[in-house]
């Protein structure tokens, strides 16, 4: 289907635009919360930094378990939007749960948990936006609404730290069912797009996995993107260390992030013209040099232009994915397919990226940064394996 509906009448096409916008801005709201606020909760509930470490690092290699757990009742039921509803009640009543809690034991269990089940979401919804529109186009006018969503918040939660200070854990707990119910509640508007009968999920699994190419598409975005972990985790340590104020690391936050959106709007028939190994490699390249960069210079004339690569690094990364399992998975397997993705590049590779990150960035910032652009150097050499054993436009993954 095309993204101006094809067959499908405008208004109908807008409607559901619209509600596939509104769903991914609402789920990075969650996003957006998470990220700067629930090590604070964690920390005003008694954690040690140890502790905190551990469980957010556990909370990431969730990903790998709840995205075919997902996958498989969505297959089964054949309603992957009641699947998404379903895991964002269940994740408020864990959030709800945490109330008045102390345990260390228990605190994991809940936080786990909520995890587990908010990690589901995003593969589905991943598949329900590619079966809804095509992928070089339709599909990043709609997930620039969770980016955009993501650097308001990140905007608003600077400005809460800046003049509050820490929020309370029940003030973060409060925060965090809110957003967590504007999803459950924007689930109800889902559209709902499961592939047909005929095509069966029997064994999504399995063939995906005896898949050489499926494989290298994983293994190109998930080294990229384990990449950032440096980055994400301390980033902003590292300019703040550089004597940069709190406003400019924000500035240059949202520059990457805005960057992203203006390629997810503009960009589509660059992204359909190069095809998913040549958007993967680009990315692992200006990855490489991303973080070579940021490796032996913390000077802001090159740090501002050299932040724009993010668009590159993540956006044409992510973009790069989407196109691939649009074209070569088959819309049985899409389910699956979206949850492997997500959980072994964001859950497995990232965790472990984050765990190396941490060490490395304790013993030398700039060995970090290094091992940051190795990372993406070998994703870029996956995506280069990637074009050389397969035809971007072949249909079907075939085992080779």
């Amino acid at each position: 289907m095309s993204v101006d509906g094809g067959d499908r009448p405008m208004p109908a096409w807008r409607a559901l635009y619209g509600r596939l916008s509104l769903f991914y801005g609402v789920y990075f709201l969650v996003a957006g919360v998470l990220a700067p606020f629930w090590p604070v909760f964690l920390a005003g509930r008694g954690l040690d930094a140890d502790q905190i470490g551990l469980l957010l690092g556990v909370n990431l290699w969730a990903r790998i378990l709840a995205g075919p757990l997902a996958a498989r009742l969505a297959d089964a039921s054949r309603d992957a939007r009641l699947v998404i509803f379903l895991s964002a009640v269940t994740a408020l009543s864990s959030a709800f749960g945490l109330f008045g809690v102390d345990s260390y034991g228990t605190i994991f269990a809940l936080s786990t948990g909520f995890y587990l089940l908010l990690s589901g979401i995003m593969p589905l919804t991943e598949a329900i936006t590619l079966r809804a529109t095509d992928a070089h186009r339709g599909y990043g006018r709609i997930r620039l609404w969770g980016s955009f969503s993501f650097v308001a918040e990140a905007f608003v939660s600077g400005l809460v730290l800046e003049f509050y200070g820490r929020l309370s854990p029940d003030t973060v707990l409060w925060l965090v069912i809110l957003t967590v119910a504007l999803v459950a509640l924007a689930a109800l508007l889902l559209p709902r797009l499961d592939a047909p009968r005929s095509q069966s999920s029997h064994g999504a699994f399995r063939v995906l996995l005896a898949s050489r190419r499926f494989l290298l598409m994983i293994a190109a975005s998930g080294l990229t993107l384990g990449g950032h972990a440096v980055q994400f985790s301390f980033g902003s340590l590292h300019w703040k260390a550089a004597g940069y104020p709190d406003w400019l690391i924000g500035t240059l936050l949202a520059e990457g992030s805005i960057a992203e959106i203006l390629l997810f709007s503009f960009c589509g028939p660059l992204v359909q013209r190069l095809g998913p190994s040549r958007l993967l490699l680009i990315a692992g390249l200006l990855g490489t040099l991303r973080w070579l960069v940021f490796a032996f210079t913390t000077d802001l004339a090159a740090v501002v232009p050299v932040q724009l690569l993010h668009a590159a690094n993540f956006g044409a990364m992510h973009m790069g994915a989407m196109l691939f399992i649009a074209r070569a998975v088959p819309p049985g397997h899409a389910n699956m397919a979206q949850s492997l993705y997500s959980g072994i590049t964001l859950g497995g590779l990232m965790g472990a990226a984050t765990l190396l990150a941490g060490v490395l960035y304790q013993a030398d910032p700039m060995v970090a940064y290094l091992s940051a652009a190795a990372l993406s150097t070998l994703g870029a050499g996956a995506a280069l394996w990637l074009g050389l054993v397969s035809r971007d436009r072949a249909p079907g993954l075939g085992a080779t």
